[in-house]
């Protein structure tokens, strides 16, 4: 029985890990469309982490191969955890750049006026 929520978890992360890389692929070619010269701290630093856990959830995968079943069981679902985390963060941070780039392009009709975004942080 452990075995299988093994499988289904180890499958779940992989099944994560192409929609992150995805999404932040997806972020990155909002971002190069934008015209902007340099990402914003929250963008950036949202890259720089998810480009980190990459690469260690990787290595913990690797490592999987190698622990004795009960770190396994661990390991695997605190991966899974944290993918599913950083999948959900590149998810609304791809969904607010394409709002903020449709609010660039001009979109007079959702335009608030600037008393409103000084007033309201738009």
């Amino acid at each position: 029985m452990m075995n299988i929520l093994l499988i289904i978890l180890t499958a779940i992360f992989i099944i994560e890990s192409i929609f992150e890389v995805r999404y932040f692929y997806q972020i990155r070619t909002i971002f190069n469309q934008s015209g902007r010269i340099e990402p914003t701290k929250r963008v950036q630093r949202i890259v720089t982490i998810e480009t980190q856990w990459s690469w260690i959830s990787w290595i913990f995968l690797l490592l999987l191969f190698v622990l004795p079943d009960v770190y396994t069981a661990i390991l695997i679902c605190v991966i899974t955890l944290k993918s599913t985390n950083f999948t959900t963060l590149a998810n609304m941070l791809r969904k607010l750049m394409k709002n903020n780039k449709s609010k660039e392009e001009g979109v007079t009709s959702l335009t608030p006026s600037p008393f409103l975004c000084y007033t309201h942080f738009c």
